[in-house]
């Protein structure tokens, strides 16, 4: 409404200054510059400054526990417990479920045997690396009951640090296209995650609304349904191109997690830009620009937490861990169209966007339900 407010005020300054233009030299010219252009330039600096010092950023931030052990993450401790809790709530964690069994590339698979190659032409790199390796099987063939003592636990994680190292140097040697590879697979599944969940929740339109279906047992599903007035022709992203965009994530695109997804018309997707322990990509269209980024922000065991001992005593793998991560959305707009319908619309769907993705996986929501799956 604002926006055609502005254009009527302009016309009319437009209208006013060939008038002033058309009499300029007449008696009466100054006199209708007095009463009049003051008041239209005043209508002026008011509508613009309500324009450009609108709040034009959207955000959020989500904080997401992801438990992992030795061998990788391990969401189904949690998914399990909230299936049967609150269905409705298990949506995000099914996902983290499911990229968990994805496999790495073969191109990936090629680069850590060059790593190797590169360890082996370098000696100091490689003689630190074979000690480390013969200390691992000595400390092994010391400890028959090794899982029980904290000696062996100690030890073992000490030598897996050093060993990180190594390896750590190593992908530092790297070179061209070997070096565009990050060796963080957790961030790399919370990468395809969200663009699965996405997928999941916006497969042919991104104008959509959900419906929640309640039966005698409690939750039972629900729908996602195009709204009446959405846009004709939505952006479709098939996976080939989402494979494209996360060409350097080290796993694969499983089909059955992500089939297609659904943006604005206008939506472009950038490649992630990765640094050390963070995640950041865009979603832009010509309305607005989207900023999703996914930080590593913590780690902690599940010893002396109440839900963390009751998951450890039913759990057969004593070294769970949980890593603690914050996904941040930040919204700009288009100064320009910051009053356009199709910026409200979109609008719209990046605050649905936050709000769902916040309920599938914040852990202030999480946390409850897994308590009483455990407690009650």
């Amino acid at each position: 409404m604002k926006i055609f407010i502005v254009l009527i005020v302009l016309a009319i300054a437009t209208a006013f200054t060939y008038l002033i233009y058309m009499n300029f030299g007449g008696e009466k010219t100054n006199q209708i510059l007095i009463k009049t252009g003051g008041f239209i330039a005043v209508a002026l600096v008011l509508l613009s400054y309500d324009i450009f010092s609108v709040n034009n950023e959207l955000s959020k931030s989500v904080k997401l526990f992801i438990p992992q052990n030795e061998y990788g993450i391990t969401t189904d401790i949690f998914y399990e417990k909230l299936r049967y809790q609150n269905p409705e709530r298990s949506n995000g964690y099914e996902i983290l479920k499911s990229v968990s069994f994805l496999h790495e590339k073969e191109e990936y698979k090629e680069v850590k045997i060059r790593d190797e190659e590169r360890r082996d032409k370098n000696p100091k790199l490689n003689n630190e690396y074979s000690n480390l390796i013969n200390e691992e099987r000595e400390l092994y063939g010391k400890y028959v009951w090794r899982w029980e003592t904290d000696e062996f636990k100690d030890h073992l994680k000490t030598i897996r640090s050093k060993k990180e190292e190594v390896n750590t140097k190593v992908r530092n040697l790297r070179t061209g296209e070997d070096a565009q590879f990050r060796d963080n697979p957790t961030m790399d599944l919370l990468e395809i995650a969200f663009w699965s969940w996405l997928s999941k929740n916006y497969p042919n339109h991104w104008q959509v609304v959900y419906t929640d279906n309640f039966g005698i047992s409690g939750w039972g599903g629900g729908s996602i349904n195009q709204v009446g007035n959405a846009e004709k022709e939505p952006r479709i992203v098939k996976t080939n191109a989402m494979q494209e965009i996360l060409k350097h994530n080290i796993f694969e695109f499983d089909p059955v997690t992500f089939m297609q997804l659904a943006l604005p018309k206008t939506a472009t997707i950038s490649m992630p830009k990765r640094e050390r322990g963070k995640s950041v990509f865009e979603i832009k269209t010509k309305n607005l620009t989207l900023k999703v980024t996914i930080k590593r922000t913590g780690e902690s065991h599940l010893e002396g937490s109440k839900v963390g001992e009751k998951i450890l005593s039913e759990s057969s793998n004593i070294t769970q861990s949980v890593k603690h991560f914050r996904v941040n959305f930040k919204t700009r707009l288009n100064k320009l169209k910051v009053f356009s319908q199709e910026t409200e619309r979109q609008i719209e769907w990046v605050k649905g966007l936050q709000q769902k993705f916040y309920d599938n996986f914040d852990w202030s929501v999480i946390k409850p339900d897994l308590e009483k799956a455990y407690f009650q």
